[in-house]
């Protein structure tokens, strides 16, 4: 659109806008003669023509009524005017403008236009690769609940995952309490049934072996679950038990001994308070397992952290030995 200089804004039509349009010019030759329908009954309708290519189409505006009446004759070369080309390389809103007497065949500037537009397609096609690795994740909330739709695409692998899922906030006054609040969670998650996928895997992959799996070794999160601000634990040391030491007998006066029995899992528990050390002694049954030992500030602190992984453990399923 061209806009006449310093016009102003007219809504709708206006004299001072000029629409632009451009147009090309090509040859072909005429292959055919269709009857026309309505008001051009009993006369042309359009021509068939032909590129240089082969490519065929219509040609059925920009004729006179005499030239309906007597057309060009099939094998004549006419010029007609386009706008562009289809993406299949025909030549769109084509009109007749008139029959080429000093030409014999069709032009080849439609043809050699094809191929020119038809390029830069083929190459920008071929030069972006095809991604080898697609996600795309969808939502709806429906009666209260949210719902998503997850669909993964990696190499021929085709995955989809679905469900219901909610969002709860809730903010402490520190990192130290949320932390804790965290450690709960897990433990009243995995009391109602709920598993880790990475420790099941680690946990069968230690059965095939016949070794104690190094989650229910350390238990680092529930030793460290225990201690509180004000009563943090200094040090910690890990060593392995004696070798003399059996299963049914405690290390030493005061040892509280737990064992879990189900499923595929046979573990002991043990821990006892020296002072203001906190010792646990740990494994499979059967074995000697391994010791921690913990420091706290006072003889009290390490008293009650043992009560509390006392609480946690039979939380969990573990029963006092006999």
């Amino acid at each position: 659109m061209a806009r006449k200089p310093g016009s102003a804004y007219v809504a709708g039509r206006s004299d001072t806008l000029l629409k632009i349009k451009s147009f090309k010019d090509a040859e072909a030759r005429v292959v055919d003669h269709l009857p026309g329908t309505g008001k051009h009954a009993g006369r042309l309708g359009a021509l068939a023509v032909e590129l240089a290519d082969g490519t065929r189409f219509h040609v059925g505006t920009g004729f006179s009524d005499a030239e309906r009446m007597q057309p060009p004759p099939r094998g004549a070369i006419i010029t007609f005017r386009y706008q562009e080309l289809t993406d299949g390389g025909v030549p769109r809103f084509p009109t007749f403008v008139g029959v080429r007497i000093d030409a014999d065949r069709p032009s080849t500037l439609v043809v050699d236009r094809k191929a020119t537009d038809a390029a830069p397609r083929e190459t920008a096609s071929a030069s972006a690769p095809r991604p080898t690795s697609v996600r795309r994740r969808f939502e709806r909330e429906e009666n209260g609940l949210r719902y998503f739709w997850e669909i993964e695409v990696v190499g021929a692998t085709h995955r989809v995952t679905s469900g219901t899922f909610t969002e709860d906030e809730d903010t402490f006054e520190s990192s130290d309490e949320a932390l804790e609040a965290l450690e709960r969670e897990v433990r009243a998650r995995l009391k109602e049934g709920f598993e880790d996928p990475s420790a099941r895997a680690e946990t069968r992959a230690a059965e095939a072996a016949n070794v104690e799996p190094a989650s229910t070794k350390a238990e680092p999160a529930e030793e460290t679950s225990s201690t509180t601000k004000t009563e943090p634990a200094s040090t910690t040391k890990t060593e392995p038990a004696s070798t003399t030491k059996t299963e049914g007998t405690a290390s030493t006066p005061g040892t509280r001994r737990f064992e879990l029995i189900e499923g595929s899992s046979r573990k002991f528990w043990e821990v006892s308070v020296h002072g203001t050390d906190l010792v646990t002694r740990y494994g499979r049954l059967g074995t000697s397992g391994q010791s921690t030992t913990k420091a706290f500030a006072t003889p009290e602190a390490a008293a009650k952290a043992r009560d509390q992984l006392i609480v946690e453990k039979t939380g969990k399923g573990y029963r006092a030995a006999e």
